[in-house]
């Protein structure tokens, strides 16, 4: 986030940043927490997760990601390699 910005602005600007692709942002669905790991470096996160709508754009991979593009439900949750985030991963 930029100095004064908020959450939604946020999400909108670093989706067209990192995605090349516009959304609008919906309700928030969830919200979790990573403790961190002190003696490795790990900082304390909060994470929310919003419900979102694409606009427009074709998706594209950022600096941040090797790869980016459309999947289906089944398709993305078999992407999800980090355990920590499998038991977060659903379709509501």
């Amino acid at each position: 986030m930029e100095k004064g910005e908020d959450l939604v602005t946020a999400l909108e600007r670093e989706v067209a940043e990192e995605s090349n692709c516009e959304i609008s942002v919906g309700d928030l669905a969830s919200v979790g927490s990573n403790l961190g790991r002190r003696e490795r470096g790990v900082p304390k996160q909060v994470h929310l997760t919003f419900r979102c709508r694409w606009l427009w754009g074709e998706p594209r991979a950022g600096d941040e990601c090797v790869d980016a593009g459309w999947f289906s439900v089944q398709e993305s949750l078999r992407l999800v390699t980090t355990p920590q985030q499998k038991p977060g991963c659903s379709m509501r």
